[in-house]
């Protein structure tokens, strides 16, 4: 078997190709650190801090608009989802447009939790950021930014991108 290391090292086009293999792979270096820095301390799961995050980011949005606008499959989002109601972190309330969907929402001990774990991942997030000036992140935030927007467009909708960077969610995966 041949390896393939210097084509990526000396061909252009062989890294843009591998682009998306690079991406996924630093995620899941990343979602491991994660887990192994701060989140197993918080008695949470990537799954599950996914799952908040998201609600933070949109509240009121569905189990199954999370795992759309992540990309992640919905089964392991509704797992989550219920643990976490379980627990009192997340409360589902049933939507009053529609019967079928549960909207959700952090209840205040997950909103503490949630203020806890972003306390404690401000100086891990800057341990990883901490090799890029200023202008250097700006452009990271910028071209991921990007890579979001180019990747996920329409997020199911017609009339536009997604909103989840603004509070949010376009709806499609769990109702309109």
């Amino acid at each position: 078997m041949q390896n393939s290391a210097p084509m990526l090292e000396n061909s252009r086009s062989g890294v843009q190709e591998f682009a998306a293999l690079r991406i996924a792979s630093l995620v899941d270096d990343l979602s491991t650190s994660v887990c192994c820095a701060y989140l197993s301390g918080f008695d949470l799961n990537a799954m599950e801090w996914r799952v908040f995050a998201m609600i933070e980011l949109a509240p009121a949005t569905c189990a199954g608009e999370i795992g759309r606008v992540c990309g992640i499959d919905e089964l392991p989002v509704f797992r989550a989802v219920r643990k976490l109601v379980r627990r009192g972190m997340i409360k589902a309330a049933v939507d009053p447009r529609d019967g079928r969907r549960r909207l959700l929402s952090l209840t205040p001990v997950g909103v503490d939790l949630h203020r806890r774990v972003i306390l404690a991942s401000s100086a891990r997030e800057e341990m990883l950021l901490s090799g890029l000036a200023s202008e250097e992140r700006d452009t990271l935030f910028a071209l991921l930014e990007r890579l979001f927007m180019s990747n996920h467009p329409f997020n199911g909708r017609e009339d536009g991108p997604s909103k989840a960077r603004n509070g949010t969610l376009a709806t499609g995966a769990c109702g309109s």
